[in-house]
């Protein structure tokens, strides 16, 4: 399964994710999640250059809600967003 690193990576560091009051966050947060974006992106791209597909290829593919490139393409905007990251951990502990 492509996506299987993310459950992987999620196991190892949701549990640092604690709630706290306001919605502070340390730097620590800040920096596992700038990890995972890197992770994300690489696999992305590693994943591309496997199918022979260009960005190009990927954006129209990412149109059609059915493909798997839509469904990357979710995740991918998702971890552009420390907020979304953040809830994705806490559901994973």
């Amino acid at each position: 399964r492509f996506l299987a690193f993310v459950d992987d990576f999620a196991e190892e560091h949701a549990q640092q994710f604690v709630p706290r009051p306001g919605g502070e966050h340390d730097l620590r947060d800040y920096e596992v999640h700038q990890r995972y974006q890197r992770l994300f992106e690489s696999r992305v791209e590693a994943w591309l250059r496997e199918k022979g597909c260009s960005y190009a290829a990927f954006v129209a593919a990412a149109q059609n809600s059915e493909s798997l490139a839509a469904d990357i393409s979710d995740e991918l905007l998702a971890v552009s967003d420390f907020q979304a990251f953040v809830q994705m951990m806490h559901g994973r502990r």
